[in-house]
């Protein structure tokens, strides 16, 4: 379970390795960053050993915590679960769609509530926003297409080599903004980004086909 206490060293108890939401965010940020960088192997795999020298260094030393792969595996099975609740839903029904502006899945009133019928228990899918949607799409869709099990981040770059450019390409960012011009980055950064218009930019999404799952 994640909690919005400040990170302090974790204890393994019965093989359940707690994160806070602190830990769980970065972790996201982080994978989401290198994905986008193209940092996957030729077969996208995300490997261990990119795992451990470039993802788990820059958490452990910004949160001061001390996540080990043992505990990387156990929070990815955590999300991966979560992520497939999303794409359950939007597989239920094609009328099933996301909004982008307020991080919620939308459907006609007829569409939700055949899906409450068949999910009871998922009631607060209907009001309650998602945040974590977009970054986890990013994670688990590559992997899943693929059938990989090992989410990492390929690529040669250090954790410290991508700490430093990441705080770089913040500054240069603010630079542009402030410069009223555009960034020629291809770095896509989740916290930054801003829709390209402030209209409400509703889409449907839809996964699969029209399959039903009750």
């Amino acid at each position: 379970m994640e909690s919005g206490e400040a990170s302090q060293p974790q204890k393994v108890k019965s093989g359940y390795f707690p994160w806070t939401s602190q830990e769980s965010h970065l972790l996201k940020r982080l994978l989401v960053d290198g994905i986008r960088r193209g940092w996957r192997d030729s077969n996208g795999s995300l490997t261990k050993r990119t795992i451990e020298t470039k993802v788990l260094p820059i958490l452990n030393k910004q949160l001061r915590c001390n996540k080990t792969y043992k505990h990387y595996l156990n929070r990815m099975k955590s999300l991966k679960k979560e992520y497939h609740s999303y794409t359950d839903l939007l597989r239920f029904s094609s009328g099933f769609g996301w909004d982008p502006v307020t991080k919620q899945f939308t459907a006609p009133d007829e569409v939700w509530e055949e899906y409450l019928k068949a999910h009871p228990n998922n009631d607060n899918m209907k009001t309650k926003t998602f945040e974590a949607f977009e970054d986890l799409q990013v994670i688990f869709e590559s992997a899943t297409a693929r059938g990989n099990n090992a989410f990492g981040l390929g690529g040669d770059a250090t954790a410290e080599a991508f700490e430093v450019e990441n705080d770089v390409q913040e500054r240069e960012d603010v630079n542009h903004m402030e410069n009223g011009t555009e960034s020629n980055e291809t770095t896509c950064r989740p916290s930054k980004e801003k829709l390209p218009s402030r209209k409400r930019a509703k889409f449907m999404l839809t996964v699969g086909q029209n399959s039903r799952h009750c």
